[in-house]
């Protein structure tokens, strides 16, 4: 099954939608919990190495 993503870039000085993460298993971190403090999102999945294809 193909995901569909979209990218929405918010312009500087936008305030961002809350959402929170969990960062372990017992432990969040809400954005609202950064406000007034410089902060940047990053997608893990997007700095990881591709696995190289398998051929058989």
């Amino acid at each position: 099954m193909q995901e569909a993503y979209t990218t929405n870039i918010l312009a500087a000085g936008t305030t961002a939608p809350d959402f929170t993460l969990s960062v372990t298993p017992d432990q969040k971190l809400s954005l609202r919990n950064l406000r007034g403090r410089p902060a940047r999102g990053c997608d893990p999945a997007r700095l990881a190495p591709r696995a190289p294809a398998v051929r058989s």
